[in-house]
């Protein structure tokens, strides 16, 4: 957060820094500033040619249109940008507006295209596609469904295309925040997502939603269960309680999802926000509960 800024100001005091590590579980510390406000809710991916992928929401360019979804703050949010490096260290270059929605989880296939999972307005999970990671961009549709368009018409993939999960009744509870990746042994798509708890359901702050097979357009669930809660164990013994947003996760050698990093702020957007992450001792994803 730029200014010294709280988390309240995100929509329009983010902006983006690379820190390092030499191990998962840090500390971390920031050694470059990459890309100024506003900038939020950075992904960085490798496409098959090395490549530097760097997916977020903001405006680099004010000259470029600011009528796609504007947050009350002022900072465009439902506008996905793509900057690219051949080292990670920059310089990054930019390809401006790719997608019409926000939180962008992109995930890189073999044969080099690129999936990315998004919310947009209404709220909902949609996905689009890319043979090659310079686009265009396409959000899937399945045949015979109605399109919805919103944004302008001018806009690169201005064509929302469907949303391929809703938990019913609409809006409950209210899904953002997605990290999608391809389960290789269950041979599906898995989604570990922020979610606002129910209480009277038993269910956290860490949705996961899956495919029901290979197809990206496959019926999508929500888990009635959680993968992560509010209370948070520090290595110090005592015990942190926060919504736990932003999940990106780290896999092993194996593919399976080995270190879960979060965006908190134990203040409710009145305090600093930080990052904490958790090893995950056992995974077993709850596949087929919804």
């Amino acid at each position: 957060m730029g200014g010294g800024k709280l988390l309240s100001s995100w929509g329009t005091a983010s902006y983006v820094a690379r820190a390092v590590a030499s191990k998962p579980t840090g500390p971390f510390t920031a050694v470059q500033d990459v890309l100024p406000a506003f900038h939020h809710n950075p992904q960085v991916v490798r496409a098959p040619d090395g490549t530097f992928l760097l997916f977020t929401i903001g405006q680099t360019l004010a000259s470029e249109s600011q009528s796609v979804g504007a947050s009350a703050s002022g900072g465009v949010v439902f506008r996905t940008e793509l900057h690219y490096a051949t080292d990670i260290t920059g310089p990054w270059q930019s390809l401006g507006c790719v997608i019409n929605g926000s939180n962008p989880s992109p995930h890189v296939m073999p044969n080099g295209t690129i999936v990315v999972a998004y919310k947009s307005i209404p709220n909902g999970l949609r996905i689009a596609t890319a043979s090659h990671w310079r686009g265009p961009y396409t959000t899937l549709t399945k045949p015979g469904a109605r399109n919805s368009c919103c944004g302008a018409a001018s806009s690169p993939a201005s064509c929302c295309g469907e949303i391929l999960l809703s938990p019913m009744p609409y809006g409950h509870p209210y899904i953002e925040d997605f990290f999608l990746w391809f389960d290789q042994d269950a041979k599906r798509w898995a989604i570990v997502l922020h979610q606002y708890e129910l209480p009277n359901r038993g269910m956290g702050p860490g949705g996961f939603a899956y495919s029901t097979d290979a197809s990206l357009l496959s019926p999508w669930h929500l888990a009635n269960q959680s993968v992560y809660g509010l209370d948070i164990v520090l290595t110090d013994g005592s015990t942190l309680h926060a919504d736990r947003q932003r999940p990106k996760l780290l896999f092993d050698s194996e593919g399976k999802p080995k270190y879960l990093y979060n965006g908190l702020d134990p203040g409710g957007q009145k305090a600093p926000t930080h990052t904490v992450v958790q090893e995950i001792k056992s995974w077993s994803p709850p596949y087929d509960t919804h």
